[in-house]
């Protein structure tokens, strides 16, 4: 009995055509470099810029369009299967009167970003056709809830209710009144140099053979695909079915929609309370659940630890700035001075946590990378500020990510290892 994922691959099909859209196939992106997916260090996330189905009269007169997702990739150390779906009730407002010929879908986030663990990526996409709206009604009604229950954009969390939905597909899909139209299955490998490396890309499937068209004069502008007609003119790409999908390399994910983002924010309210060792316990338990994050990356789950110690440290300045005279801010001579005398917060903090850690048996990286963040303190952004009494938004939070990445070198250590030093003392 064949898999819902060997169900979509299908077969091989002359008649239709795969391939990768090149640099200079794609205009005014200047991000798009086709640049590897690295193992353990970038994020990736699946998009579905378009898919253009031709003849409009022939899906919604007495059929309508159903697209199945199915990804499988390497997760907390397992083979592991997501699948989506979209449907035309999904995007109804795609659609614009009978008279059109065409239906198109735009620019859906489809699934991730999910952290990359290495090993193969495999995906396979496949377009049915459900027979007549009305049978097709109850259909997309069970399609649209499996799409909103699986566009929670943590892996951990998608995975909870997919071999379910797997399931529902799987038997939805085969039913006499759904027929599979078109599909494309590709495997990508992480090997370096290899044709089909996990990379940042295009991909483009059309419902033709490669003779039936210029591949060369295709072209993609504003996530739409093009075809270039000479004296730098583009028109429409609309002779045939096809799908455009966009694997995006990310070297970050969202961290306020983290599962750990609630527990930094319950420290941040001990601390404006002024309680003291309940803030550092609940902190000490925010840095063990950033190292157990599956949905993070190892090199986040080093380096994360450090910017919540960082802003840790900011919290408690601003409470001392507002109830005991504001020991930390000072200038840099008088914060060191006061880091030695074991009274510290703010980059004085974070001196003093480094100098706890000297003779201990933490490797020396942490020491060095505490030094370095103390020392870097006021250049960093958000930091420094104590008397702004805001929170940290995801977006400052991924600028002090990027500047402590160059600051901090903890390669080879342990995530845990790292926690328990940053809640030394």
């Amino acid at each position: 009995m064949s898999s819902l994922f060997d169900k979509l691959k299908g077969k091989a099909n002359e008649h239709t055509y795969l391939g990768r859209m090149e640099l200079e196939q794609v205009l005014g992106e200047n991000t798009y470099k086709l640049n590897p997916v690295i193992a353990h260090e970038n994020y990736f996330e699946l998009r579905i810029p378009e898919t253009f189905l031709h003849l409009k009269r022939e899906y919604w007169k007495d059929y309508a369009p159903l697209t199945v997702i199915m990804l499988r990739f390497l997760h907390d150390g397992t083979v592991r299967e997501i699948p989506f779906v979209i449907s035309s009730q999904t995007m109804l407002s795609s659609f614009s009167g009978d008279t059109l010929a065409w239906s198109e879908f735009y620019n859906i986030r489809a699934l991730g970003p999910f952290p990359y663990e290495g090993d193969d990526v495999e995906l396979a996409i496949g377009l049915y056709a459900v027979e007549t709206k009305d049978y097709a009604g109850e259909m997309f009604a069970l399609a649209d809830k499996l799409m909103h229950t699986l566009q929670a954009p943590l892996a951990s969390q998608a995975f909870e209710t997919a071999d379910t939905i797997k399931g529902i597909i799987d038997k939805l899909t085969g039913l006499d009144k759904v027929k599979r139209k078109l599909g494309f299955y590709q495997a990508f490998s992480e090997h370096e140099g290899s044709p089909d490396q996990f990379r940042d890309q295009y991909l483009l499937q059309i419902n033709a053979g490669e003779q039936q068209f210029e591949k060369k004069k295709l072209r993609i502008q504003n996530g739409r695909l093009h075809v270039d007609v000479g004296s730098n003119e583009l028109q429409r790409f609309d002779e045939n079915d096809y799908c455009l999908t966009r694997i995006r390399a990310l070297d970050k994910t969202p961290v306020s929609q983290l599962p750990f983002w609630k527990t930094w924010q319950k420290v941040r309210r001990l601390v404006s309370e002024g309680n003291k060792h309940m803030s550092h316990s609940v902190y000490s338990e925010l840095l063990r659940q950033i190292t157990m994050c599956t949905d993070l990356t190892e090199k986040d789950r080093r380096n994360m630890p450090f910017v919540f110690k960082a802003n840790y440290e900011e919290e408690i300045e601003r409470f001392s700035a507002l109830h005991d005279g504001g020991v930390g801010i000072l200038n840099s001579e008088v914060k060191y001075r006061t880091a030695e005398s074991g009274i510290a917060t703010g980059a004085a903090g974070l001196e003093l946590a480094a100098i706890n850690l000297r003779g201990k048996s933490f490797p020396s990286q942490i020491y060095q990378g505490l030094k370095k963040l103390s020392d870097e303190w006021d250049n960093i952004p958000g930091l420094g500020e104590p008397e702004k009494d805001d929170s940290i938004s995801s977006e400052l939070f991924g600028q002090q990510l990027d500047q402590i990445r160059t600051l901090v070198h903890t390669e080879d250590i342990k995530p845990s290892v790292i926690a328990d030093a940053l809640t030394f003392y």
